[in-house]
């Protein structure tokens, strides 16, 4: 079995990231480039659906903008 590093644990969390991402309607996402409250919004959304931390999620998020 091959040992799981954190590249791989890194590239899951950003595919289970866009997977969720990908359900939210356009709108929203235009929204959330204009006003930060959308993003904490689709974070806290992607992150009670996934099972992760608020924080993690929200770093993702940032990343794409």
């Amino acid at each position: 079995m091959k040992k799981k590093t954190v590249k791989d644990i890194d590239n899951w969390f950003s595919s289970e990231c866009r997977q969720a991402l990908s359900e939210i309607p356009q709108g929203i996402k235009d929204s959330a480039k204009r006003k930060r409250e959308f993003i904490i919004i689709i974070a806290e959304s992607i992150a009670r659906k996934k099972g992760f931390r608020v924080k993690a999620v929200l770093n993702y998020l940032d990343t794409l903008i």
